[in-house]
C-alpha cells in the first residue's frame, strides 16, 4: 500500500513533464509546416502571387491546428511572433513585395525551428 502512495505522485509527475515538453517530442514530427513555407516561398520567387495566398491561407489553418496540440507547452510569446511574422507576410504578398515576403518566411521558419526550445 505505501508503494501505491509513493509511485502514483511520481506517475503525475512524469505525465505533467511529458505534457509541458510535448513541442519538444512532436514537433521535429510534423513535417507539413516546413513543406508549406518552402512551397510559399517558391510561388513568391516565382512571381505567383494568387498560388502564394492560396498556399498562405492553407498554411494559416494548418498552423492554427498544430498550435491548438502545442501551445501547453510552449511559451505564449512564441506563439504570438509567429501569428505576427504570419500577418506580415500575408501583407507582403497582398502587395507584392517580394523581399519582405521572403523576410518574413525566413522569420517564420526561424520561429517554427525554435518553438519549443
Amino acid at each position: 500500500m505505501k508503494k501505491i502512495y509513493l509511485i502514483l505522485p511520481i506517475l503525475f509527475i512524469l505525465i505533467f513533464i511529458f505534457v509541458m515538453n510535448m513541442a519538444f517530442f512532436i514537433r521535429p514530427y510534423i513535417k507539413s509546416v516546413p513543406e508549406q513555407i518552402n512551397q510559399i516561398e517558391n510561388n513568391i520567387i516565382s512571381g505567383n502571387w494568387q498560388q502564394a495566398q492560396i498556399e498562405l491561407e492553407l498554411f494559416k489553418k494548418n498552423v492554427n491546428n498544430k498550435m491548438n496540440w502545442l501551445q501547453v507547452s510552449i511559451e505564449r510569446d512564441e506563439m504570438d511572433q509567429m501569428l505576427l511574422d504570419i500577418s506580415k507576410l500575408s501583407g507582403n504578398i497582398r502587395i507584392n513585395d517580394t523581399d519582405n515576403a521572403i523576410t518574413s518566411l525566413y522569420e517564420i521558419r526561424y520561429n517554427w525551428d525554435n518553438l519549443g526550445k
